[in-house]
């Protein structure tokens, strides 16, 4: 498979059309867009890995072959089309934490997928969605960003999009929130979206183009699901591709 297959090209299956991550991309720098969403697409591809996997001792091996592919990518000895993109755009070894940190998360999911607390939770956000805002800043043209402000950032995305999908993924929540009433959810889920530091300290500092955008979209939709009542069980709560563009328009 070439760099530039679909799966791996702009937009791909972790930015289609109409989407709030097609519209990050998009309205990003024409310079950052192919890397970010390449980005984008082996976030998904890691991710998916841990969703529900039939056994999970071929997906424990599968992670062990993304972490010596990853080792070889910032080495400049990839073999897979998509890792050989992502280094000509410019990851080296200094994104190799951030990488890993995302494997191992997925990894935790498959040894205990049962999230015991809050902490777990939050945890797991900034291992995860925290690493990929932190990988952003490694392909953008510019690099003088606050990567804790990134990893904030991105741990609040992660957080809204446990929720979001979260009738897909229960085990992605903590264990004692599918017992709670309807008013008691709301309560917790607003509590595990609070991110003091999801911005408002680091006001005089920028973001990559495409984590700005991202975020912008996620706390609309935030809003939204909000308004809801956290209406999660039983539909995906999303907004139209002409909000999303919007949103992202608005960003520049």
């Amino acid at each position: 498979m070439a760099p530039d297959n679909p799966d791996w090209s702009f937009p791909n299956r972790a930015t289609p059309l109409g989407s709030a991550t097609y519209y990050a991309v998009r309205f990003s720098p024409q310079t950052d867009r192919l890397a970010a969403a390449q980005l984008l697409a082996w976030y998904q591809l890691i991710d998916e890995i841990g969703h529900n996997p039939r056994d999970p001792g071929v997906a424990r091996l599968k992670l062990d072959w993304w972490r010596e592919e990853t080792a070889n990518t910032v080495q400049g000895d990839a073999r897979h089309p998509l890792m050989t993109a992502l280094h000509q755009h410019g990851l080296d070894e200094t994104a190799l934490p951030s990488m890993l940190s995302i494997i191992d998360t997925v990894e935790q999911e498959i040894h205990h997928p049962t999230l015991h607390g809050d902490d777990d939770f939050h945890t797991a956000c900034r291992t995860s969605g925290g690493s990929l805002f932190e990988l952003f800043c490694h392909v953008a043209s510019k690099k003088d960003y606050n990567r804790a402000r990134c990893n904030a950032l991105g741990a609040y995305y992660s957080a809204v999009e446990r929720i979001r999908f979260s009738a897909e993924r229960p085990q992605r929540l903590p264990a004692s929130i599918h017992s709670l009433n309807t008013h008691e959810r709301c309560i917790r889920f607003d509590a595990l979206t609070n991110y003091s530091d999801r911005g408002s300290t680091f006001a005089d500092q920028e973001i990559p183009s495409v984590a700005r955008k991202l975020i912008a979209a996620t706390r609309a939709v935030h809003r939204k699901m909000r308004r809801a009542g956290y209406a999660v069980d039983n539909r995906l709560i999303d907004r139209p591709p002409i909000a999303h563009l919007w949103t992202a328009w608005r960003c520049r």
